[in-house]
């Protein structure tokens, strides 16, 4: 891969970073919306159900991971669907199709910026639970790795999810509508991002293969103190919490997937084809 390559995926990740800031809706779903609920849910319904001490510390902490993986999410899907179903709405694709654009280099070049957004909203909402006393830890060699691998990974469903909306969409504002109603789909469905076991209808281990509850539990196993938690069961199980190393092969195989499938429909749908009416 030359410089031109490198320079092409910096012109989409700099274009798409300066749309999405420009764009007050998506900025609103991106970041306000995630902090308002997180506010909501610890003053409306975790502080006033949990005793003061360690207990409320590791609630406030576990309902930041869940709302910041909520955010992470938005922004991959919600900021890349949008993003992209306005290309796709103004016929951009007829104009990159005539220059040498590298299709991976567009790919990589929103992916990043998506990926940009969402590690930036994930880890706003952990600073603010932290000052409201969360009970955070911070191990450089461990915790760095597994949220960023995790955030990484979880980006890839977001955009792979993004690109079939746009695609079915090509319209920016049916893409904030569909993506949303599958994020809270996600959210709810899997009980809060995998934190609250029991509103999950299906059988609890399943959570721990569920890509969004599966990131969650990950990273609140590298971002929480559980220790003196002063219970007999840990908290979020059950089930068991995804200790095993193999959890992040898992994750990882749902990285895989949605990465190719985003490929294959940028790359076979816009650049070679067009679905679904593409433009």
């Amino acid at each position: 891969m030359n410089n031109q390559f490198f320079k092409q995926v910096w012109a989409f990740a700099d274009r798409s970073l300066r749309e999405i800031i420009r764009n007050k809706m998506v900025l609103f779903w991106l970041f306000l919306w995630p902090i308002l609920w997180f506010f909501l849910s610890v003053f409306l319904f975790i502080a006033p159900n949990t005793p003061p001490g360690i207990g409320l510390q590791i609630a406030i902490g576990t309902n930041a991971i869940s709302m910041g993986i909520f955010a992470s999410l938005t922004a991959t899907m919600v900021g890349f669907s949008v993003d992209f179903a306005e290309d796709i709405n103004l016929k951009r694709y007829r104009l990159y199709r005539s220059y040498p654009i590298n299709p991976l280099a567009d790919f990589l070049g929103r992916f990043l910026s998506g990926f940009i957004f969402g590690c930036i909203s994930f880890s706003v909402i952990i600073i603010i639970s932290f000052i409201m006393g969360a009970r955070i830890m911070f191990n450089p060699i461990l915790t760095i790795p597994i949220v960023i691998l995790s955030l990484l990974l979880l980006s890839f469903l977001g955009m792979g999810v993004g690109l079939i909306i746009a695609n079915i969409s090509n319209d920016p504002n049916y893409a904030v509508g569909f993506s949303l109603v599958v994020l809270m789909l996600l959210f709810f469905i899997t009980g809060y991002n995998g934190t609250v076991a029991t509103m999950f209808p299906g059988p609890k281990w399943m959570l721990n293969f569920f890509p969004n509850s599966l990131a969650t539990r990950l990273i609140a196993l590298a971002l929480i103190d559980f220790t003196d938690y002063g219970f007999d069961n840990p908290p979020l199980s059950p089930p068991t919490m995804p200790t095993n190393p193999l959890y992040i092969i898992v994750l990882l195989i749902y990285g895989i997937i949605f990465l190719l499938i985003g490929w294959f429909l940028m790359y076979k749908f816009q650049y070679q084809r067009r679905l679904f009416g593409g433009k």
